[in-house]
């Protein structure tokens, strides 16, 4: 897995460039946290070229949300065109824990909208119950079983 960070108006955007699976998605974590340690807030997580997603990289991901909220930031995803079109889509938990866009342009809107904030969640700040963890992660896996290319 390789990762892209820029920075812009203040928004750390990192855009995974290769698959998102097995070990390898742990870089994903140690990049946000060392974004966090420079004082880095915000996140958009362009997953958009991606091309696969496995229970480690969503699970990944959940962590690196629940790093950045406990230190009151904000994440979201652009999530592959695929995980949208996924009958499953709904059943993966995903959107009820992160915020997901179509697009980098619409994540980017939606952070720098000066009303826009991070909506409150039941996870919160608290992250991710282990309940809602446990049904994402099967719900991820039963959406890249049946994924649409």
């Amino acid at each position: 897995m390789e990762l892209e960070v820029e920075h812009t108006s203040g928004i750390a955007v990192i855009k995974v460039t290769e698959v998102m699976v097995g070990d390898d998605t742990d870089e994903l974590v140690t990049t946000v946290k060392q974004l966090l340690n420079d004082g880095i807030r915000q996140f958009i997580i362009d997953l958009s070229e991606s091309g696969r997603l496995d229970s480690s990289g969503i699970g990944n991901l959940v962590v690196a949300y629940i790093e950045v909220t406990k230190q009151s930031g904000w994440l979201v995803t652009v999530m592959p065109s695929f995980f949208f079109e996924s009958p499953l889509f709904g059943t993966s938990m995903l959107p009820s824990i992160i915020e997901l866009f179509r697009s980098r342009e619409e994540a980017m809107k939606a952070m720098l909208d000066p009303d826009g904030s991070p909506e409150s969640t039941e996870s919160g700040s608290s992250g991710c119950s282990t309940s809602a963890f446990v049904v994402l992660l099967l719900g991820t896996m039963i959406l890249l079983t049946t994924r649409l290319s």
